[in-house]
Parts: structure tokens; C-alpha cells; sequence
């Protein structure tokens, strides 16, 4: 694909226009030979009878510019000869041009403008040159100067690369190279490789010169069109016949149409003299073109070869595609039904050979399966006895594990109602008080107290009961608090803020039943009646359920001794009787641990029990 400018004409137009416009003129000269020339050429050498088309020929032209000694002096010439003069310039460059080319009619100047501006009539307009600086972009040498301050350079890659640089420009000077003879030479060699190939062209056409969008000026493309020689281009393609056939070629391609018979006929003669075009191929050509009724005027009949004008082949084409289609058809239906057949007789022995084979495999695997199932069914009986015997141990492991909570529980219970009692009879004998009050007090076995006495003792203790309920709605309050901060850091189970019964530690029941305990042993002691009476509404503090004792304010202190009324027990009777408590609450505490790390394992799936409903535990 070759791609260059169109032709140049700018305001100030010099050397690079000149090359440009040069090597236009040199392609549009091959556009018209390979177009007008050598296509009128053939129809002259198979002797058919034309009329040459008219276009506008540019070999003058190309003569003004390439021209040589001694066919003639052209501009190009003229200026690589005078680059050659030491004493050359760009005046004496066009003193000699006017005097060399001013005769040619493609050649002008105006004698009466100053200056050495020459005028070149291109096949696409006139284009005015200058010659201002022709010489010296001709010549493209490089000044020797600044070649030999860097030869003399004190850095070797510098000293080196000036050295081949001077090398090179000796040779291009003794090869006597100017850009103009260069240029030249290229444009020739690549003529000469166009020529060797089919030429294709693609003109290319401005709409308008102003370069602007969607503006078509019909004056400009038409003399476009005339200056690229389109329109007589067009007018030889329509009086022209581009469809072109050899007569042997022809005769091959389209005997079969005529019949079987002069068809035969006719390749049992190509047959005889292969190499050579055969007899009688002018004449199947002749009868194909009267067998397809084509006029005329539509057909040229050479000495090599038929000329059709363009679309004249189509119908006969069509014919010879349909002929090809119908035989390719026949053909492959022929084929089918053969390769069919065999196909067949292939799939009723492969059908026989997998039935023998199948039949085989089948009766091998139903022995392997009979074998493979009876092994298969010991094994499903040994992991179900297994897994029957593995659910019967955790069941009774769970009922164990509930069982020893639940006795757990009921000891406990059993151990903290004897110490609750025992303190309650600690408190009714006054042994203990609460707050910092201490009281001297008979054994609970002795009856002979007063009357006065008594009511003085009962006061005592409802104001005791008092303060003891007052401290444990604090405590319970305290508790509640512990127990929703846990429950929100995620500490214990909210579980553990409900049913604490499971092995787990209770708070203390509420110390009426003590008191009742007490009330029967002070009736076996002879205590007045009077005494249990009043005792009904004294109630006893719950032991807390944060840690190993109570609040400060709800311990037990020694009363003060009573007036009359001897020491019956020791203060350290009454905190054995508290460090009790603290131990049973330490169990408790630690069996209720127990039980919700076990409902959790059940509930997560480590652990199994049959019988138990962790979510209903854990609510």
C-alpha cells in the first residue's frame, strides 16, 4: 500500500515542494500508462476493433523534471549541477534554469519580477518554486567544523562517534549523492516495483480548499477529476471490456454446458495436445456465447482471448454454478449411501460384540454385589448395635449425672436448714443479735423467764427483724445488679438468674420455716407459749449469693450481754455457725457450675442425653 502527498502549492513553495510534486507527477504518469496506455495497447494486439479514448498525458512533465544528458537538461539536472560548482548559488541556479527550460511549454517565468522565481505547469495547476536555499537543502552537507572539534574531544565515546560520523560523510561526498539525484534514484526503483505488481488505485479528492466540514465545492472536485484523469478513466471502463478469458481457459470452464457429447468432445481434445491450446477452442467458445444468446456488442472475440463487457458473464456463471451445485449434490448423495451401508454392517457387529460384552460385566457384578451387600449388611448391624450401645450409655450417664446433682442438692438443702435453724435458736437465746447491740441471754432451755422479760426479748427482736429485712432488701438489690452485669458481659448463662435449684446454690428460704424449727424446740425446752407466739413475725436475713459472707451491714456481731441474763455460748459459736453457711453456698455454687456446663455441651451437641430438653433447662 503506497501512501504519499497530493500535490503542493503553498504561498512560498521550495525544494520540498518541488520533490513532492515530482514524485505526483512520476505515479499519475504510471496511473496512466497502466491504465490507458497498456489497456488500449491490448485491445490493439488481439485486434479488436477500438477507438482510442483521449487523456491528458504528463510524460512532458516528468521530462522537465528528471530529464538527463543527453535526452535533455532538466530542472532536477540543473540544480545537482550547479551544487557541483564551488562558485554555485541560488542566483546563477535560476539564471541558468531560464535559460536552460525557458522554451518548454510546461516552463515560465516573469521576466519583469525580480528575482529568480520560476513558474512549472503541473498536470494538477501551476505551482510558482523559489529558489532561495535550493542549493544548500540540495547539498544536506554537514559542516566539517564542529566534525573536528568533537574528533579532537577528550572523551573517547564522544571522539569515536564524530569519527564514524566523518567517515560517513566522506563516502556520501565521493559517491557525489545530492538529495535531488537520491530522491530520483528511489522514486525510479519504486516505479519499477509497482510495475511488477497489479495495480489497484484510490483517489483521494478535496471538497473544498478552505478545509471545512460538510462543504462540497463542485468547481474544485471537477477539475480534480480532470487533473487525476478520473473521467476518462470512467469513459474507457464503459466502452471498454474488463472481463477478459483465454480461449482455452474459457472453453474448459464453460464446455460442460453445452451437452454431454461436445463436451466429451472437447477434453479428449485437450487431452491429446496438453500444453497448448486445443482445436476448436475458439469455436466452443463461440458456441457457449451463442448458446447463452449474448449480442454483440457485448463480446469481443481476440486472437488469445474473449473480452466480455462488465456484467455480460454473470448469467452464464449463474448457469455454471447451478450445474456445479446439482453435481456436488449427486455426488454426495452417491457418497452417503455407500459410506451408509457400511455403517450399517459396522453397527450391527459392534452392536453384537456389546451385547456378548455387557451380558459378561453384568453377570460379574451381580456376584460381586451379592458379596459386597452381604458385607455391607454387617457392617450396618455392628454400627447400629454400636451406636444403640453408645446411646444407652449416655442416657444412663445422663440420668446419673442428674441423679447425683439431685442428691447433692437435697444434702445441701438438708445441711443449710439444720444451720439455719441452729443459728435461729442462737437468735432467739440471744446469743446473737444484729448490728453492734449484745445482750446477755439465758440458754434456750430455761423457762423461768419473766413476763416483762419476755416482751422486752420480743421487742427486741421484731427491731432486730427490722434491720435484718432492711439489710437483705439491700443485698437483693446488690444481687440484682451483680447478676445483669454478668448476664450482659456475657459471664454466666442468663439461666443462672432463674431456676437455681439444679444443683446449683438457692438463696436462703425465707427464715419463718427456722423459726418454726426453733418454735418446737423451745416448746420441748418448756419455752412459754407466749414467746413462739410473738416469734411468728420475726424473720431471719437470706444469706447473700455474691461471694463467701454477707454485707457489713449484715453480719452477725455479738449482742450485748442482757441485764440478768447469763452468757449461754461463746461468740465463736455463732461465726462457725456463718462460716457454714459460706461453705455451703461455696457447694452450691460449684454444683450449679456443673449443671450449666453440662446443659451447654448438651445443648452445643458434645455431649447426648436422651431424656433432656437443654433450651427448657436453660429457661
Amino acid at each position: 500500500v503506497l501512501d504519499i502527498y497530493g500535490f503542493e502549492a503553498f504561498a512560498t513553495n521550495s525544494f520540498e515542494q518541488l520533490c513532492i510534486n515530482y514524485a505526483n507527477e512520476r505515479l499519475h504518469q504510471q496511473f496512466n500508462a497502466h491504465l490507458f496506455k497498456l489497456e488500449q495497447a491490448v485491445y490493439r494486439d488481439e485486434g479488436i476493433d477500438w477507438t482510442d479514448v483521449e487523456f491528458v498525458d504528463n510524460q512532458d512533465c516528468v521530462d522537465l523534471l528528471e530529464a538527463r544528458p543527453p535526452a535533455g537538461v532538466g530542472v532536477l539536472s540543473l540544480l545537482d549541477e550547479e551544487c557541483l560548482f564551488p562558485q554555485g548559488n541560488d542566483t546563477t541556479f535560476g539564471e541558468k534554469l531560464r535559460k536552460e527550460a525557458g522554451w518548454h511549454p510546461r516552463f515560465s517565468f516573469d521576466a519583469r519580477a525580480p528575482g529568480t522565481d520560476f513558474c512549472i505547469h503541473h498536470s494538477s495547476g501551476s505551482v510558482v518554486y523559489s529558489c532561495a536555499a535550493m542549493l544548500d537543502k540540495n547539498r544536506d552537507t554537514l559542516s566539517q567544523d564542529p566534525l573536528l572539534v568533537l574528533t579532537d574531544s577528550s572523551e573517547p565515546l564522544v571522539a569515536e562517534l564524530a569519527s564514524g560520523l566523518r567517515a560517513r560523510e566522506g563516502e556520501r561526498r565521493a559517491a557525489a549523492g545530492t538529495v535531488g539525484a537520491r530522491f530520483r534514484d528511489q522514486l525510479r526503483g519504486l516505479v519499477a516495483g509497482l510495475d511488477a505488481t497489479q495495480l489497484h488505485f484510490i483517489r483521494c479528492l478535496k471538497p473544498n480548499a478552505a478545509q471545512r466540514a460538510d462543504a462540497f465545492d463542485p468547481r474544485a472536485v471537477l477539475h480534480q477529476l480532470r487533473c487525476c484523469g478520473v473521467l476518462e478513466v470512467v469513459r474507457l471502463a464503459r466502452a471498454g471490456f474488463p472481463a477478459r478469458h483465454a480461449h482455452a481457459d474459457f472453453a474448459a470452464a464453460y464446455a460442460h454446458l453445452l451437452g454431454p457429447a461436445l463436451g466429451s468432445e472437447r477434453a479428449s481434445t485437450q487431452r491429446a495436445h496438453p500444453g497448448t491450446p486445443p482445436p476448436g477452442a475458439l469455436d466452443t467458445c463461440l458456441d457457449l456465447v451463442r448458446a447463452f444468446d449474448i449480442p454483440a456488442a457485448d463480446f469481443r472475440a481476440g486472437r488469445t482471448r474473449l473480452f466480455f463487457r462488465a456484467g455480460v458473464l454473470a448469467r452464464l456463471q449463474d448457469r455454471a454454478d447451478r450445474v456445479l451445485r446439482a453435481t456436488v449434490l449427486i455426488q454426495s448423495w452417491a457418497r452417503m449411501a455407500r459410506q451408509r451401508r457400511a455403517f450399517l454392517r459396522h453397527v450391527r457387529a459392534a452392536t453384537l460384540l456389546q451385547a456378548a460384552w455387557r451380558g459378561a460385566t453384568a453377570r460379574r457384578l451381580v456376584r460381586q454385589l451379592r458379596a459386597r451387600r452381604a458385607r455391607s449388611a454387617i457392617l450396618v448391624q455392628a454400627a447400629f448395635r454400636g451406636h444403640a450401645a453408645r446411646a444407652a450409655l449416655r442416657a444412663q450417664r445422663a440420668a446419673a449425672l442428674r441423679i447425683q446433682a439431685a442428691w447433692a442438692a437435697h444434702q445441701a438443702e438438708k445441711e443449710r436448714a439444720a444451720d439455719v435453724a441452729a443459728a435461729s435458736c442462737l437468735i432467739l437465746t440471744g446469743e446473737v443479735s444484729f448490728g453492734a447491740r449484745r445482750t446477755e441471754s439465758l440458754p434456750c432451755a430455761e423457762p423461768s423467764l419473766p413476763s416483762a422479760d419476755l416482751h422486752a426479748q420480743l421487742q427486741e427482736a421484731l427491731a432486730g427483724r427490722r434491720e435484718a429485712e432492711t439489710d437483705a432488701q439491700l443485698l437483693r438489690a446488690e444481687l440484682e445488679q451483680l447478676q445483669q452485669s454478668l448476664t450482659g458481659t456475657g459471664g454466666l448463662s442468663p439461666a443462672w438468674a432463674g431456676d437455681r435449684g439444679r444443683g446449683g446454690f438457692k438463696a436462703a428460704p425465707h427464715p419463718d420455716a427456722a423459726l418454726a424449727a426453733a418454735r418446737a424446740s423451745g416448746r420441748s425446752g418448756g419455752t412459754q407459749p407466749g414467746l413462739s407466739t410473738s416469734l411468728d413475725d420475726v424473720s431471719f436475713m437470706s444469706v447473700s449469693e455474691g461471694g463467701e459472707g454477707a454485707s457489713p451491714d449484715s453480719q452477725f456481731t455479738p449482742s450485748p450481754p442482757h441485764p440478768g441474763r447469763p452468757e449461754a455460748a461463746s461468740p465463736p459459736t455463732a461465726q462457725r455457725m456463718l462460716a457454714s453457711l459460706a461453705r455451703d453456698f461455696r457447694r452450691k455454687a460449684t454444683l450449679f457450675d456443673d449443671d450449666v456446663a453440662f446443659i451447654m455441651e448438651v445443648h452445643s451437641g458434645a455431649s447426648d442425653a436422651p431424656g433432656m430438653d437443654p433450651d427448657a433447662e436453660l429457661a
